[in-house]
């Protein structure tokens, strides 16, 4: 019988020193923190995502909506809702995106017409 086990990165590091780095001994160099890049940068050249679990989530309630909705008829009501969710989900995107991918979105986000 073949049983595989699984460690956390933290169990590997704590037992062989963090594998990443070549010599155990050394500390790691300090990351830069996004604002320090975003100057760097300038602004308008960082497209960032503020909230990737909340886009992840809406993503997702999403995809399975559409694969519900396709399954089935809809009538009236149904349409005017699916409608608010859609919209709904565009505001709800668009707060956890940076103003460009803002615009982006609302270039890409047709509005449902009556």
């Amino acid at each position: 019988m073949n049983l595989m086990y699984r460690c956390s990165r933290r169990q590997v590091s704590d037992k062989f020193g963090d594998p990443t780095m070549k010599n155990p001994e050394e500390k790691p160099a300090e990351s830069k923190q996004i604002s320090e890049i975003v100057e760097e940068q300038g602004e308008n050249t960082l497209e960032t995502v503020t909230a990737p679990a909340k886009v992840m989530r809406i993503g997702s309630m999403i995809k399975q909506l559409l694969d519900e909705v396709h399954s089935m008829t809809l009538d009236m009501p149904s349409r005017e809702r699916l409608a608010e969710i859609y919209e709904r989900s565009i505001v709800e995107l668009a707060e956890a995106l940076s103003p460009d991918l803002q615009e982006e979105l609302r270039m890409l986000a047709l509005p449902f017409n009556d």
